[in-house]
């Protein structure tokens, strides 16, 4: 069985990939900034599953609506907080 859509597919299991390597290693339900990175996770895991087995689908929703847009705008946002809090030192208190 072909996929219609070759490299929807394939970043369906890229994308699946990566989610499930986030979520094996970093599950942590905390309260807190570092429970994004899960979510995250679990996000991508459930995109690349729905890009894998409804390419099609997700071809012609991509073509017709602006949410996705919308959606890519908003994990860029995530991106860009997640980015800054991995490489921002947080202040201890007494460490001046």
């Amino acid at each position: 069985m072909t996929p219609k859509f070759p490299v929807v597919y394939l970043s369906g299991a890229l994308f699946f990939l990566a989610g499930l390597s986030i979520v094996c290693v970093h599950n942590l339900w905390v309260a807190g900034w570092p429970v994004l990175v899960t979510i995250m996770g679990w996000f991508a895991v459930l995109g690349g599953l729905g890009r894998m087995f409804a390419a099609g689908l997700y071809h012609h929703v991509a073509q017709q609506t602006n949410a996705l847009f919308v959606l890519e705008i908003v994990l860029l946002v995530f991106g860009i907080f997640l980015t800054y809090k991995a490489y921002s030192r947080e202040r201890k208190a007494g460490s001046d």
